[in-house]
């Protein structure tokens, strides 16, 4: 559909019914809109969300979550052609799958939508490092202290069900998030000079939920 062609009135609509069941999960009585507003997470009941007719709308606003139950909802709304509109913000997993995830996304006025390199609470650390055969090195970011095994079975978890997720839509999991926009050579000589030498390592964090994005 060409957005002229739009019918804005629809998803003005749509909106406005979600707007007045804030901090709810709820699917309208003709099934056509599905109201996620808040956290993503496993401890939220989204089962309704079955329900949604095929090409209904999924109206968000979240703050982000647990990325695993971010890529089931978002592939479920994929399966259904589901249209997203995004209202007020769109943050952290709400904007690595909502966003991406159906066929269509609406983002209304004066909305934000904001990625961060993921996993909330356990700090990330950038350094210089080897990264072709002829030893050219880029900035790269990497988890500052080992993971706990917990968190290293939910990350194993993740990329099981993000790898054909983010492949289906024609994106390079193995630089998402870590070389976007490709760097330059006169970029990549820039940093070396500024961060060739070992990364300062932060103490231990509290940690988050495992799974946390």
């Amino acid at each position: 559909m060409a957005l002229e062609d739009a019918d804005f009135s629809v998803y003005a609509a749509a909106l406005n019914y979600c707007r007045s069941n804030a901090n709810q999960l709820i699917l309208n009585d003709d099934r056509s809109i599905f109201c996620f507003d808040g956290l993503v997470s496993a401890n939220r009941d989204t089962s309704s969300l079955q329900a949604l007719r095929d090409g209904g709308l999924f109206v968000v606003r979240s703050e982000g979550g647990s990325g695993i139950d971010a890529i089931k909802i978002a592939t479920l709304l994929g399966e259904k052609r589901a249209t997203v509109v995004i209202y007020d913000y769109c943050f952290s997993a709400c904007a690595q799958f909502f966003f991406v995830g159906p066929v269509k996304t609406f983002v209304s006025k004066d909305s934000i939508v904001a990625w961060h390199h993921g996993w909330a609470g356990w700090p990330a650390c950038d350094s210089i490092a080897p990264w072709r055969p002829n030893g050219a090195k880029r900035l790269t970011r990497e988890f500052c202290h080992k993971l706990p095994e917990q968190y290293r079975e939910v990350l194993r978890q993740y990329r099981v069900l993000a790898e054909p997720f983010f492949k289906a839509r024609i994106i390079d999991l193995a630089n998402f998030n870590q070389d976007t926009p490709p760097q330059s050579t006169h970029v990549a000589k820039i940093l070396r000079s500024r961060f060739d030498r070992p990364a300062n390592q932060p103490s231990s964090p509290s940690l988050p939920s495992p799974g946390s994005y």
